[in-house]
């Protein structure tokens, strides 16, 4: 069945372009000022592409439009604007991909096919959850209060789910611990290169292309990134023929630099790390941020009173132990980089999230002590998220930390200046509360 994508855009040149690309695959429906998509969304969209820049208004009003309706859609920013902060600033917002006009509508395409499936996946686990969840209520109440309805939920709730499980056994992981890899590549915080446990030393001057090459196609996702997508990232500004023949050249270098010819395989035009060959860090932080999100979906929707607490001990443990893989932002040296710019704000969310589910979860059991770390932590990631801001000096408050509070507020105020906007009127509510607490 074909998927329903909701285009929104007033250039006719565009919207024609997107028609004769997408209107073969996809059920098009169309829209060219912010006025008009309110309706349009009260058809089922899969996905909206969203030009930035329309006449009434910008894709942000779009984008609160969608969030009011609580609707989960992925939504795809097209715009002339090559700005760093308002990429940032989008995808923070929750923007799922952000694209530069001209528009690559080969990557598009692929872009697209990757993002449905990843919704697709994400509604099967929940499908495969619920029907865990029917199937123990539907045995409990045939049961009734047999001893063995307790053992069979408890044994369940301490056992990821099925397609967490999947995930993490899958032979294409880049976490397989049965198979050392031979390559190891670190882009978490810092970038680095193990080959068999050994650093990699390079003779003479250190080969940048190759390695901006192997850090565009991990950025990229790593897995069938279109050989064109990645030339037009390293290379802008050249002609054709240059660009193709630069590109096949970094390619054969790179593969010479890894000694391997396997860890990176190209076929129908696009580009793969072998998981079988190479471990990534930020991998392995997406597997387990993904199996910590499955039990946190599990504690809130899949266990009975009695497995509650195992659930919630079992989140909290792969939540911690997906955070402490976390070792910074994507690339972080590479700023220079506005493709590396995605996929670091995309793994920075992830962790801020589980970050705000476990401090969450220890200021309901009253432990001050960790939240706080917690929260702290989070900071480290993200000194500009006012929310861990507010939440820390909640802790400071409620163990009667009241200059510790205040000193924190100092510090968030001057935090956000530098980004020209003051504290929340919420934050400013608590902290008068702190200042006038006897």
């Amino acid at each position: 069945m074909k998927k329903t994508i909701l285009l929104v855009a007033d250039d006719d040149v565009v919207m024609e372009l997107l028609r004769s690309w997408l209107g073969r695959d996809y059920i098009l429906l169309e829209a060219s000022r912010c006025l008009e998509v309110k309706e349009a969304l009260s058809n089922l969209i899969d996905l909206a592409i969203v030009d930035y820049c329309l006449p009434d208004g910008d894709g942000f009003e779009i984008l609160k439009v969608i969030k009011e309706l609580k609707l989960k859609i992925p939504i795809i920013f097209m715009t002339a604007y090559s700005s760093e902060a308002l990429a940032i600033k989008a995808l923070r917002a929750g923007v799922t991909d952000y694209l530069k006009k001209p528009l690559n509508f080969a990557y598009l395409s692929g872009k697209l096919s990757e993002i449905l499936e990843e919704m697709k996946n994400e509604k099967d686990i929940e499908r495969s959850e619920s029907r865990k969840v029917f199937i123990v209520d539907s045995l409990a109440a045939f049961l009734g209060d047999d001893p063995a309805k307790g053992l069979m939920r408890e044994v369940d709730c301490d056992t990821p789910s099925t397609a967490a499980c999947k995930l993490a056994c899958d032979v294409t992981s880049p976490d397989t611990e049965h198979r050392p890899p031979l390559i190891k590549i670190f882009t978490l915080g810092r970038f680095g290169l193990l080959m068999d446990e050994e650093p990699l030393r390079f003779r003479g001057k250190t080969p940048e292309k190759q390695l901006a090459l192997l850090k565009a196609i991990i950025a990229y996702g790593g897995r069938e990134v279109p050989a064109e997508q990645l030339s037009e990232a390293l290379w802008p500004d050249a002609d054709g023929d240059v660009v193709c023949s630069s590109f096949r050249t970094t390619l054969h270098r790179l593969r010479h630099l890894l000694r391997s010819d396997c860890a990176i395989q190209t076929k129908d035009g696009k580009v793969s790390i072998d998981a079988k060959y190479c471990w990534v860090d930020a991998w392995r932080f997406q597997r387990m941020a993904t199996e910590a999100d499955s039990m946190w979906y599990k504690e809130r929707h899949g266990c009975s009173d009695k497995g509650y607490e195992a659930c919630r001990k079992k989140a909290l443990i792969l939540s911690e132990q997906a955070i402490n893989s976390y070792g910074g932002d994507f690339l972080a040296g590479d700023i220079r980089y506005s493709w590396a710019i995605p996929m670091r704000e995309r793994l920075k969310d992830k962790c801020i999230k589980l970050i705000s589910k476990v401090s969450t979860c220890y200021e309901h059991s009253r432990q001050w002590k960790k939240a706080r770390e917690c929260y702290s932590r989070g900071l480290e990631i993200d000194a500009f998220y006012e929310e861990f801001y507010l939440r820390l000096i909640w802790c400071y408050f409620k163990e009667g930390r009241r200059s510790e509070a205040l000193t924190l507020y100092d510090r968030c105020c001057t935090v956000l200046s530098t980004l020209g906007i003051e504290p929340s009127a919420e934050t400013k509510v608590l902290v008068t509360k702190v200042q006038t607490h006897i």
